[in-house]
Order: C-alpha cells, then structure tokens, then sequence
C-alpha cells in the first residue's frame, strides 16, 4: 500500500509527507510506533502528490480535510476519479489550508 498526500499549496503535500515520516520516527523513539514496520519503512510508503488527480487516481481510501471545499466539490472529484473510492471528511471549525490524504494498493 502506498499513502499519497495532497495540499493545495505548491509543494504542500510533500512537506505533510515529511512532517509524517518525522513524527513516525519520534514515535518509534518512544516506543510507541504501531504496526510490524519500522517507522523507515512505513515512511518509504508515503510521499507528497503534486495534483488532486494524482493523489486519488486509482486509490481505495480518500480522506478528506473538509475547510475550504464543499461536499459538492467532494461528489465532483468523487464522480471524477473511480467512484468506487471511499471518502470520508470532517468539518473543521477554523479554515487552515485543504489537505487529504489518499492510500492505495
């Protein structure tokens, strides 16, 4: 499985996957990293996408950080890329940048 990550500012989803990789080693400092792979190799399975359309193309799972993009903009990209994808989003109270999150196999 592979986690891409998207954010609409240029660059953003690779800076998130960054941010990620060093959050999975500090938990793995503290022994409290979860799952059988160590936090190199969960880190090797996530990157940054550089378009929405790269980052939910073909994906089993798409999670979305609901601030500034509606739930019909979330049908659309739904419709458009394999409907068949699950999303799931949550409203947050105060706008900070929109990001998601796609994993696939």
């Amino acid at each position: 499985m592979q986690v891409l990550l998207y954010d609409t500012a240029e660059g953003g989803g690779a800076l998130v996957a960054d941010w990620v990789r060093s959050h999975l080693e500090r938990l793995e400092r503290e022994g409290s990293l979860r799952g059988g792979l160590s936090a190199e190799e969960q880190g090797r399975l996530i990157r940054g996408a550089e378009s929405l359309g790269e980052a939910v193309g073909g994906a089993k799972y798409v999670q979305v950080r609901q601030t500034h993009i509606s739930e019909k903009e979330i049908e659309n990209v739904r419709q458009a890329y394999h409907s068949s994808s699950f999303f799931a989003g949550k409203r947050l109270r105060r706008p900070r940048t929109e990001a998601g999150g796609a994993a696939r196999d």
